[in-house]
């Protein structure tokens, strides 16, 4: 550093001695210093513009993978998204929304209306200052959960965003009330739907500012237009959140307030109070609610469609008694867990709620299968679920309503005709009347009237004109008066003036003569002090000067004595360097010297090394030969061993397997002989009785034939049942078998005479509008993780759901062992967990929401998806839906294409994806699987931005709040219960013949062939294990 500034202080002066002295050698020094920093800043910049483009070019890329211009998912490049990054992203933007075309600039507020920020947690408010200024006037929704939540980075995002409507914060454990507070602002005009799941940190104070009640000014954060709100799991609210929801969001239609548990039932009438336009609303696990709830909800929630309040063990009858009165368009009710509710809730039901299509009742122990029966029986358009106790829509239910509503209609089409032709009848009665008591008299009397207005016109006309000249003639005259008037005052003013001007105009001489006379009088004076004015200034200027001498003499001597002292310090420096010259010179050549001695020394050295190297390999090689002769030496030994081990245990399966067929064997001979004895036995008893007969004997051997006769005859018909029995057992253990492959349905698209679009099954005889969703909750299991509990083992294993048999209705079960098994979970759910994404639940109490029922039809399809990355189709199947995220697990074909399975947002890219029907092999839209060709989006992009508003999307379907999935056949269940009536019918007749034998005294025997009929059906329940094993 100190070098550094004697060469810039030498620059300096040497700078100053320019005209006077060359250029010396420190100054050519410091050039060449200074054409080195410039290179390094050359450099430097350099390096900056490649990494400015290619973080450019990263942006570009990002922008242009996105498969939705409206939506900005930035979840896949949450680790590389910083401020830079959003700097680009946001230039970019601005450019892609300035080269908008005049066709597109009324689009242009939907291009990145959805932002998703789900998991981004690298940037700062510097860098999304700018990303938001940009974009924030077009979006419309934002996913910001999963968060690190920042109050800095919400006042920055809170003063670019305009006009937000979906808003997302769940599952950010830090977002407090002031977040909410800082940002609710910027959005609560147009926000309609908000969620703040599962976030623990928030408190009574967000749901304040959100209705408006906090603050002197609560209309700057008042949300009027709330519809929907998910505050589940947010454990901290209480009453206090709930009033001031009810006070200041009467619009809300949609709450979810799972799992709260400081709520109470008076928080619960606060909200209901100003919010009665609630539809849908869920208490689930809201354990320390009572009856004054339901009281409440009847009391004031008269709209209200859909309630769940699944796990709420403190409700009784008595509370839904009370609420069923009021809430008569309900429509779904969950009581799951309601261990309270008795059987005549089920009246009250059938009485008010006539729309009811859905009732859960499990756990519910009080309510018998007969009263959901007679329900059944009360509500025409619902039938027994089959995967729940309770209620659920019947699959022609449709058709039911249709049909009555065709009844209505013609009996009101016949009532509509008669009254429409004695109306007709009666008009023209009416008519004629009128025309003779009503319109004639009428007439005559209009024409009276009409010559008395016009005789009473005449009249006015002329009483007008009259008054009309009188009143002229008096103005004439008055305006004649009046100009003269004018005239002569407006002379006399004149005058006046004149008189005026002419006093003013003599005042004026007398001042300037005067003034004239004064100034004349002291001239002499003022000439005086002007003079005396001069000689100062004269006196000031010489003495001016000879301090501008004194000061100029003094720096051009300090200037003089500085130039020799620079001359001085170069001559200085000029030895300097010198010296320092001649002593680098000298100690180079020293170095140069004693380097090259080194170098000789050392190559010597390395020359030994290598020839040391050289002998050291030669000793490893033949080390290791030797070694590698003996390691096969010794396994050629132990290959040998091995061998005469698996010999030795061949011979040892061999024997016992063959001990196993003759004790087998051996069984079966003692079996015979046991029998021939016996039965000679029994011969030789018979005809030791039949040598020495009596009468009574006779009778009673005669007596002992019909019994035994009877006895035969019901013995063979037990059986024949037994057989039948058999056989059906055994065909339900090969329905079981997973090698029968899984059938199709047979649901095929027409036209009707109308040209509308329909569905048709020609196994079902049915016609629907819209393709029908059989199995929707068995197929939402696909690809979930479960537990199966193994009683023999007592321990739980770990599987993965693979495949769904629609015939058998069982699941296959992948286990992470390998093994896997085919299992019914209505029958065995009893053992089996499954992870829904948020926790492991029974198999029995697993609900999937209705979007993931419907999003099912779509799975184990082929599909056909563009992919921008590849500018191409790619192909594959649909393997699993995930509830979570609203994604679809898709397995590509083929190989070559990078990933071959990933998750894909399939609904919001629905322009781009295409599937194949499993039977016609024919390639539709996602709307147009389910709505038909006619009805959904064509296969065509550009003919579907061009027929927009002409064909249902895929989200219509998903939306759709009245659709439900009809129920599946029970094809298993049948079966079994025919077999538990038969096993009935068995047991009782093989009861009978035992007795019966045991009457006729042969005890002994009877047990003998029980035995072997035992040993029979034993030997024929292992045969079939066996089959089913090797089928498996």
């Amino acid at each position: 550093m100190t070098d550094r500034k004697n060469q810039r202080s030498s620059t300096v002066h040497g700078s100053r001695l320019k005209k006077k002295t060359h250029t010396s050698p420190s100054t050519v020094g410091y050039g060449n210093n200074s054409n080195v920093d410039e290179r390094e800043s050359e450099y430097r910049k350099l390096a900056l513009q490649k990494a400015s483009i290619a973080l450019a070019a990263r942006a570009t890329s990002i922008l242009n993978c996105l498969a939705d211009p409206e939506t900005l998912d930035l979840r896949p490049y949450a680790n590389e998204l910083d401020d830079a990054m959003l700097n680009e992203l946001a230039n970019q933007a601005k450019t892609n929304l300035s080269q908008l075309s005049k066709a597109e600039e009324l689009r242009k507020c939907q291009y990145y209306s959805t932002l998703i920020l789900s998991g981004c947690e690298n940037f700062t408010p510097v860098g999304i200052r700018s990303f938001i200024h940009v974009i924030g006037s077009v979006i419309r929704r934002l996913d910001y959960s999963k968060s690190v939540m920042s109050i800095d980075i919400l006042k920055v995002m809170a003063s670019g965003i305009e006009q937000l409507e979906v808003l997302d914060f769940s599952w950010c454990h830090l977002l407090k009330s002031d977040c909410v507070h800082e940002f609710i602002s910027c959005c609560n005009a147009y926000l309609t739907k908000l969620n703040l799941s599962n976030c623990p940190s928030l408190d009574d104070d967000a749901l304040g500012w959100i209705s408006g009640t906090l603050g002197p000014q609560g209309s700057l954060t008042q949300c009027k237009r709330l519809l929907s709100l998910d505050i589940s799991y947010t454990k901290s609210i209480s009453d206090r959140g709930l009033a001031a929801l009810g006070h200041g969001c009467c619009t809300l239609q949609f709450l979810n307030m799972e799992g709260l548990e400081k709520i109470t039932d008076s928080g619960i009438l606060k909200l209901v109070q100003g919010c009665k336009s609630l539809r849908v609303l869920s208490l689930r696990k809201c354990m320390q609610l009572t009856n004054n709830t339901l009281v409440h909800i009847g009391a004031y929630c008269r709209q209200l469609r859909s309630l769940n309040v699944c796990g709420c063990f403190h409700f009784s009858s008595a509370g839904l008694l009370a609420m069923v009165r009021g809430t008569s368009q309900l429509q779904s009710l969950n009581l799951e867990g309601c261990l309270n509710m008795r059987e005549d809730i089920l009246a009250a039901v059938a009485t008010h709620c006539l729309s009811l299509q859905i009732l859960n009742i499990n756990g519910c122990q009080e309510i018998t299968d007969n009263g959901i029966g007679t329900l059944t029986e009360h509500l025409p358009f619902v039938q027994r679920a089959q995967h729940y106790r309770g209620l659920e829509p019947k699959q022609d239910g449709l058709k039911l309503k249709f049909s009555i509503q065709q009844k209505t209609i013609a009996n009101s089409a016949a009532l509509r005709i008669q009254a429409v032709y004695r109306g007709h009848v009666d008009r023209k009665v009416a008519a004629s009347w009128r025309i003779q008591m009503i319109e004639t008299p009428a007439s005559k009397k209009i024409r009276k009237s009409y010559v008395c207005w016009r005789l009473n016109t005449e009249l006015d006309k002329r009483v007008k004109r009259t008054k009309l000249v009188n009143s002229s003639v008096v103005k004439i005259q008055a305006l004649i008066r009046g100009v003269f008037c004018r005239v002569a005052l407006e002379r006399a003013s004149i005058e006046e003036q004149r008189i005026k001007y002419w006093s003013t105009f003599a005042v004026k001489l007398q001042a300037v003569y005067r003034s004239h006379w004064t100034r004349k009088h002291f001239r002499v004076v003022y000439k005086t002090i002007d003079r005396y004015r001069k000689e100062q200034e004269l006196l000031k200027r010489e003495a001016a000067v000879v301090q501008l001498q004194r000061a100029f003499r003094a720096r051009f001597h300090r200037s003089r004595l500085d130039d020799l002292m620079a001359i001085n310090q170069q001559r200085r420096q000029e030895r300097q360097n010198a010296a320092t010259t001649l002593q680098r010179l000298f100690r180079s050549r020293a170095a140069r010297k004693a380097y090259n001695a080194l170098r000789a020394a050392v190559e010597l050295q390395r020359a030994h090394v290598r020839k040391l190297i050289r002998y050291a390999i030669k000793l490893q090689s033949q080390w290791r030969g030797h070694h590698a002769r003996r390691q096969i030496t010794r396994y050629q030994l132990e290959l040998k061993e091995r061998e005469t081990r698996k010999h030795n245990a061949a011979s040892r399966i061999n024997a016992g397997v063959r001990g196993y067929f003759g004790r087998r064997v051996a069984q079966q001979e003692r079996v015979v002989f046991q029998t021939r004895l016996h039965a000679a036995k029994r011969i030789q008893r018979a005809w030791r009785r039949f040598k020495t007969p009596s009468a009574e004997r006779i009778n009673l051997e005669k007596m002992f034939h019909q019994m035994k006769a009877h006895m035969l005859d019901e013995g063979d018909m037990a059986m024949r049942k037994q057989q039948e029995i058999l056989k059906k057992t055994r065909a339900l253990i090969d329905q079981d078998s997973a090698s029968e492959p899984e059938s199709d349905d047979d649901w095929r698209d027409f036209q009707d005479e109308y040209g509308d679009q329909f569905w048709f099954s020609p196994s079902r005889k049915q016609r629907l509008y819209m393709r029908p969703n059989d199995n929707a909750h068995e197929r939402t299991m696909l690809g979930m993780q479960c537990r199966v509990f193994w009683p023999l083992e007592q321990q739980w294993f770990n599987g993965v759901i693979t495949r769904y048999n629609r015939v058998k209705s069982k699941h296959r079960v992948e286990y992470e062992d390998g093994d896997h098994e085919w299992l019914c979970f209505h029958v065995e759910g009893s053992r089996i967990q499954l992870f829904n994404g948020y926790c492991w639940c029974m198999a029995t109490m697993f609900e999937p929401a209705l979007r993931t029922l419907r999003a099912t039809m779509f799975l184990t399809l082929r599909f056909q998806q563009y992919d921008p990355r590849f500018l191409g189709w790619r192909s594959g199947v649909m393997k699993t839906y995930s509830e979570q995220n609203d994604y679809f697990l898709v397995s590509y074909d083929g190989v070559g294409y990078g990933v071959m399975e990933e998750w894909v947002d399939a609904f919001r890219q629905e322009q781009f994806f295409q599937v194949q029907d499993a039977i016609t092999l024919e390639w539709y839209s996602l709307s147009g699987y389910v709505f038909g060709r006619i009805r959904g989006r064509p296969l065509s992009v550009m003919a579907g931005k061009a027929a927009t508003g002409y064909y249902y999307g895929v989200e219509d379907y998903l939306s759709y709040v009245e659709e439900a999935s009809p129920p599946e056949p029970e094809v298993v269940d049948a079966n079994l219960e025919g077999d538990d009536d038969n096993d009935g019918e068995g047991d009782d007749s093989g009861g009978s013949s035992d007795g019966e034998d045991d009457g006729e005294g042969d005890g002994d025997q009877d047990e003998e062939e029980d035995e072997e009929e035992g040993e029979e059906e034993e030997e024929d329940d292992d045969e079939d294990e066996d089959d089913d094993d090797e089928g498996d």
